[in-house]
C-alpha cells in the first residue's frame, strides 16, 4: 500500500475511526514492541474523525496519538483493514 492516494488514506482513517467509535471498540494496548519504520503510515486528516497517525502492519492497522504530556503516546491495534480499502497504490 506504499504510495495510497490521499483518497485512500482518508477512507481508512474514516474506517479506523469507525472501530473506535464501535460499541466494543479495540482495547489500548502497550507501546507495541516492534519497529514501525518502513511500513506506510501518515497523520490522518482530522476531517475522517482521528488527528492520529495510521500504520499499515502487513498483518493489522495500528494507530497511534500523542497526549498532551510530552512523551506520552496511546496504540491501538485496530485489526486487519478490509478488502474493500486494500490494493489502491495510485
Amino acid at each position: 500500500m506504499d504510495g495510497a492516494s490521499a483518497h485512500t488514506q482518508f477512507a481508512i482513517s474514516k474506517w479506523v475511526n469507525d472501530q473506535l467509535e464501535d460499541p466494543s471498540p479495540p482495547c489500548e494496548i502497550p507501546t507495541p514492541h516492534r519497529d514501525f519504520d518502513g511500513y506506510p503510515s501518515w497523520r490522518s486528516d482530522p476531517a475522517s474523525g482521528i488527528t492520529g497517525t495510521v500504520y499499515l502492519a502487513p498483518e493489522t492497522v495500528y494507530y497511534s496519538i500523542s497526549y498532551p504530556a510530552p512523551d506520552q503516546t496511546g496504540w491501538w491495534e485496530i485489526g486487519e483493514l478490509p478488502e474493500a480499502l486494500r490494493g489502491d497504490e495510485s
